[in-house]
């Protein structure tokens, strides 16, 4: 994983150019450490979507959505 000063000038200048050829785009983003790249990823422009994944060995899907209790 990539530090997120690293992501600002290696990808995301890769990133403008792959959205603005496209009408509509989605990122998908991988796991606990990945979201330190979030708030950069949801500032490029062409961005249509986002995607996330927690990650395996981060227990049930309900543990992530807001006002669900988990066992």
């Amino acid at each position: 994983m990539i530090s997120p000063e690293m992501a600002r000038d290696h990808v995301v200048p890769t990133k403008h150019i792959e959205t603005a050829a496209l009408e509509r785009s989605i990122f998908h983003l991988d796991g606990l450490q990945a979201l330190k790249h979030l708030d950069t990823t949801l500032a490029l422009p062409g961005l249509t979507a986002l995607q996330w994944v927690y990650g395996a060995g981060q227990g049930p899907a309900a543990r992530w959505r807001p006002g669900r209790a988990c066992k």
